[in-house]
């Protein structure tokens, strides 16, 4: 959950924890046909593996996109995607030794050593030297932090939207796990996650936790399950009718206008090809042809419908309202709050993504059969 920076002595831990991932997936075969047992998977199980599936099919429009393909950008997103569809498969597969304690100690862990690498760039230390691969850490943009510095921080997660992101998801689970244990909150750990929050000060996270927390308190009812029904179709259709109707709502804005201005560009790309998508990078290279000096289209879902397509799109729509309409508090809570924030920022390959996607759903389900169990 470091996302992308953790690179100790210009060695990549990614590679390490992916070796470590197949080695435990090859054991899992290896017992399944040994016992010749049957896979448990459900339909949630199969929308995920061909939402992957559809996703590395795209990529043959490589061979007709008349895009030049980078190929060092290429294997990167490639290998992450690669290594989220690997996590979701160990994690499905060796979901009896998951239990609240090792679930809480992860996120933990993963919060303080972000905490930590915050804090040493803060106190001037060159981190970027000895963890990071060319990333400072902080960005100076158009808007402060949340207690005025001109600097939004990162940490090892690079982005400090990303931060942000994480930084809530520490407080949710933290008081989730107290909760259902029946122990009290720590307050230094939620107030650890706070000034992480205001540190990396994202505006969009800050937006979408009110709605996240309103939707998640509902009572169980008819409003509750017609919300869960249609709120992804609303996030991926509404944003996609935005742009191509031209909507001025929010284009005043600077951050925003650019966005849209990135948006219409993927939409013109997905008209080229509409079902499966243009590969992966396609963005990138589309970018380039036009001169424009991003490198991503800062959303999730134009990233999906112009790289991997819109069956890959309405995959994802379907595998996240599964989630909400498992009615559970903490994952309803977990997954409004992500579905917003793809909207302004690409995810589709970080490792927030499987972990909301298919991680998490599965954690919360062992969990709650443990406590039951427990009782």
């Amino acid at each position: 959950m470091i996302n992308r920076e953790f690179v100790p002595f210009k060695m990549d831990l990614r590679i390490f924890v992916g070796g470590i991932g197949c080695i435990i997936l090859l054991l899992n075969i290896k017992e399944l046909i040994l016992k010749k047992a049957q896979l448990d998977f459900k339909t949630i199980d199969y929308l995920i593996i061909a939402f992957f599936m559809f996703s590395f099919l795209s990529n043959i429009m490589w061979l007709h996109n008349n895009l030049k393909l980078v190929i060092n950008d290429f294997m990167v997103i490639f290998i992450s995607y690669a290594f989220n569809f690997l996590a979701y498969l160990v994690f499905r597969l060796n979901k009896e030794y998951i239990t609240l304690k090792k679930f809480e100690r992860a996120m933990l862990f993963a919060i303080l050593f972000l905490a930590l690498s915050i804090g040493l760039i803060l106190l001037k230390v060159d981190i970027q030297t000895y963890l990071m691969s060319g990333y400072k850490g902080y960005v100076k943009d158009l808007s402060k932090n949340f207690l005025g510095g001109i600097y939004r921080y990162g940490g090892l997660a690079e982005d400090p939207n990303y931060t942000s992101l994480f930084a809530i998801f520490g407080l949710a689970t933290h008081v989730f796990c107290r909760k259902k244990q029946a122990q009290k909150i720590n307050i230094i750990y939620m107030l650890l996650c706070f000034i992480i929050f205001l540190l990396s000060a994202s505006k969009t996270v800050l937006l979408a936790l009110p709605v996240a927390l309103i939707i998640c308190l509902i009572k169980k009812g008819y409003l509750k399950k017609l919300i869960n029904r249609v709120w992804m179709p609303i996030i991926i259709i509404v944003p996609i009718l935005f742009v191509i109707f031209k909507l001025p709502f929010f284009a005043s804005l600077i951050t925003m206008s650019q966005r849209i201005t990135m948006w219409e560009y993927a939409v013109d790309l997905f008209k080229n090809s509409p079902i499966i998508g243009n590969g992966f990078t396609a963005f990138r290279s589309y970018a380039v042809t036009v001169n424009w000096w991003y490198v991503q289209c800062h959303s999730t879902i134009f990233q999906l419908l112009c790289e991997t397509g819109i069956i890959s799109l309405g995959l994802i729509m379907l595998i996240f309202s599964h989630a909400l309409t498992v009615n559970h508090r903490f994952l309803t809570f977990m997954t409004i709050l992500f579905s917003i924030f793809m909207i302004t920022t690409e995810t589709a390959y970080q490792v927030y993504f499987i972990f909301i996607l298919a991680v998490l759903p599965i954690i919360v389900s062992v969990v709650d059969k443990e406590v039951i169990n427990e009782k």
